[in-house]
């Protein structure tokens, strides 16, 4: 199932395509091989650019790359984005056309935040009775829906679907998929498809409602700290990932205190855990 996308690439002439020499690449452990035009592999970025016109390059010379460290299913993602300006993720969640603007209005008052609800972990810092007032900073959960938008690249139009998770996705894996398309095109420099990936992983996380009353949300929960276990067991997590994720999951971090996986991560990572107070904190302003 394909994650609803609308291409706003810069189109590269279909003469120019069918005329340039293909390039191969080897990707992953098995090496499995795909070919690509080379007139669309250079125009993707400038580390890909290299691969294929700069000859001091042995990749450029062979007009061949090996990427063993590059995931098979990510690498046909990158392959449907690069010729469609859209991708999809294997198992993706479906795209379903959004519902009355009432009913996203309701769902935004839901998630704020509950101003007696400071507690987690069994912590408890309720806010002073009385207080100077002052104007309210954007909470959390604003902060995090305002990244995701700002993720989405410039001139993409946004599908007027929403996602919807049904009991048959694989949550996690959907997740960790948006997660190693988001970093391949870290590593390669592929600006847009960075946001796309970032925006398409944001747009998820907003559909994975943990704080809604389901009878497989400690699948959920266990489906956000597979992401999590991901990230931070892994390479290092470039920080507007990391940003992302660490608000979404200080927008929920109540539910996911209860889960014992989440708990060993947070006492094997300390910088988890200090992010995740810095962001808490913003809650009680």
């Amino acid at each position: 199932m394909s994650y609803p996308s609308t291409s706003n690439m810069e189109p590269i002439p279909w003469e120019k395509i069918a005329s340039s020499k293909p390039y191969r690449f080897s990707i992953g452990p098995r090496r499995r091989e795909f070919t690509m035009h080379s007139a669309v592999v250079e125009v993707q970025s400038p580390a890909l650019n290299t691969f294929v016109n700069n000859t001091n390059f042995k990749e450029a010379g062979d007009r061949h790359a090996q990427l063993e460290d590059v995931d098979e299913d990510t690498f046909i993602s990158f392959i449907q984005y690069a010729y469609t300006g859209a991708f999809e993720v294997a198992g993706t969640a479906k795209g379903r056309k959004s519902a009355q603007a009432t009913q996203q209005d309701d769902r935004k008052d839901d998630r704020k935040e509950d101003p007696d609800d400071f507690s987690w972990g069994g912590y408890d810092a309720r806010p002073a009775r009385y207080k100077v007032a002052r104007r309210r900073r954007p909470g959390v959960w604003e902060t995090f829906t305002a990244a995701v938008s700002e993720a989405c690249p410039p001139g993409y139009k946004a599908p007027t679907e929403t996602i919807t998770i049904t009991p048959d996705d694989d949550v996690a894996e959907i997740l960790i998929r948006y997660t190693r398309l988001y970093l391949f095109a870290d590593c390669y420099g592929i600006s847009r498809l960075m946001g796309l990936s970032l925006y398409s992983l944001g747009q998820t996380l907003i559909a994975l409602d943990l704080k809604a009353d389901r009878g497989n949300n400690e699948e959920r929960v266990e489906d956000v700290v597979a992401l999590l276990q991901f990230c931070y067991n892994g390479d290092p997590t470039p920080d507007q990932l990391k940003s992302l994720i660490l608000r979404y999951v200080a927008c929920n971090a109540e539910r996911l205190w209860k889960n014992n996986d989440f708990q060993k991560l947070l006492a094997a990572h300390a910088e988890l855990g200090a992010s995740l107070v810095g962001l808490l904190v913003e809650r009680l302003d």
